[in-house]
């Protein structure tokens, strides 16, 4: 699906429970958008990110460098 993707909205979530790996999809929406962009379709595509919390991290320290 990510592969064959050319235009539209991706939309990536994150559960609200716990999860072993919190940043597992973050990653996923990292690596897809960093797919798009060596593809030259990434202007074409809407990136969106739904979390459980107001922030993709809760110390600044902790985001990753793709947001």
């Amino acid at each position: 699906m990510i592969r064959n993707l050319k235009s539209g909205t991706a939309v990536f979530t994150q559960p609200s429970g716990p999860i072993k790996c919190a940043g597992a999809p973050q990653k996923i929406a990292c690596l897809a958008a960093d797919s798009w962009r060596k593809q030259g379709v990434l202007r074409d595509i809407r990136v969106v990110m739904v979390l459980p919390t107001p922030g993709i991290a809760t110390r600044k320290s902790n985001r990753p460098p793709c947001w």
